[in-house]
């Protein structure tokens, strides 16, 4: 009977363990979306949704390197849980989105890149990108939640415009939806270059 009531424990919280944490259905929306040149973002660039799973803050000198498909991370601890393509410079995530976020709680933020247009594409150096993150949902857009994950099972929108500039609405214009950032390569990558710049220096010295 032990061994029974046992083995029935065993199996109970190895499913506890293995069993997938309920998604929670997020609908995002976010407009109007610009370039660093202030124009607005052609069809089909790519937004990126990432979660702050480390509590750490969002690790933006990590972009250069990464591949930006679902499931892939931005540094060490920033997930990638969703991936819109821009319309008419909004993106519109209307399929509410069935998200398997690592946890309820982390803070999410929107990465967008007005050159890439691809899902599974690489981010080099020197690419454009915008990046927006706010705790303050933004009711007059429609939004109920800021930008934080969600309960499992919870049914949201996270949604900001920035021509909502009234108190509370957690946005300015422009210059928080503007691509005002540019890549640079990782650290291991100047490192590298610094290196055989060295090496390149010591052989010519030698040749000397």
């Amino acid at each position: 009977m032990k061994k029974n009531t046992l083995l029935v424990l065993t199996i109970a919280t190895l499913f506890a363990i293995t069993a997938p944490l309920k998604a929670a259905t997020v609908t995002f929306y976010f407009a109007n979306m610009y370039d660093s040149s202030n124009n607005l973002l052609v069809d089909n660039a790519l937004g990126v949704i990432v979660e702050d799973t480390a509590g750490d803050g969002f690790q933006s000198s990590s972009l250069a390197g990464s591949t930006l498909s679902i499931g892939n991370f931005v540094g060490a601890n920033d997930k990638i849980v969703d991936i819109i393509h821009a319309s008419a410079g909004a993106f519109d995530d209307e399929s509410n989105t069935s998200i398997p976020f690592v946890s309820p709680g982390h803070n999410l933020n929107l990465y967008w890149f007005p050159t890439i247009l691809t899902i599974g594409s690489t981010v080099g150096s020197s690419v454009s990108y915008g990046s927006f993150t706010s705790a303050v949902a933004n009711i007059n857009s429609g939004g109920t939640s800021g930008m934080v994950s969600p309960n499992p099972g919870d049914t949201s929108t996270i949604a900001y415009v920035d021509t909502d500039v009234a108190a509370g609405t957690g946005i300015s214009p422009k210059t928080s939806l503007k691509a005002s950032f540019t890549t640079v390569p990782e650290p291991s990558s100047f490192a590298l270059l610094t290196g055989g710049l060295l090496m390149a220096g010591s052989m010519i010295r030698r040749r000397k």
